[in-house]
């Protein structure tokens, strides 16, 4: 059962929220942050911290994004998409936090950012998701070649996924972009 979710959250959750969608992504979030964090190596506990809350906020933002309620939001709010997408920092942030390489950080930044831009610009075309799962899926061929560590990875993986694809595309059936076949 939907319930209204409280002003400061609307730009995580949408208007409403199922409390069991918000269990799983904040499990989730947590799960990611504990099974990543450990192949971090040696850092100040507050850079851990840091970079802790920020991978459980990539993931949290996997399954939030896919919301129908953070979708409707974002929707019908295209200024304010633009500016989530433009404050999407999170991997520079854990790269420095947590003391990863941070030119292969950077490029996968670079790219999502690029990635969810032209996904959103796309917001209505029949070919949006399949420009998104495009770009989404090269995404993950790009750090096969680059020195970075497993769970660096990973999270870059979750947060392309969470941004360019789970964020920038409009996925609820009642959009334009939503064609059922005859």
């Amino acid at each position: 059962m939907s319930r209204p979710t409280p002003v400061m959250l609307r730009e995580v959750l949408g208007l409403t929220f199922e409390p069991a969608q918000v269990v799983a992504m904040v499990g989730f979030g947590v799960v990611l942050a504990a099974v990543t964090l450990p192949g971090t190596g040696e850092v100040a506990a507050w850079r851990l911290a840091l970079g802790g809350a920020l991978i459980a906020d990539i993931g949290a933002g996997c399954l939030s994004n896919f919301t129908a309620s953070t979708n409707a939001y974002y929707a019908e709010r295209p200024a304010l998409r633009w500016r989530f997408i433009a404050a999407h920092v999170h991997l520079l942030v854990v790269a420095w936090a947590l003391g990863w390489p941070m030119a292969p950080a950077v490029a996968v930044w670079a790219w999502t950012i690029v990635s969810a831009s032209v996904v959103n610009r796309l917001a209505g075309s029949p070919s949006q998701r399949v420009v998104a799962g495009g770009l989404f899926a090269t995404s993950l061929l790009a750090p096969l070649g680059w020195p970075m560590p497993t769970v660096m990875q990973v999270v870059s993986a979750l947060f392309t996924l969470k941004v360019a694809y789970a964020f920038a595309v409009r996925h609820s059936a009642n959009d334009s972009s939503y064609r059922p076949a005859s």
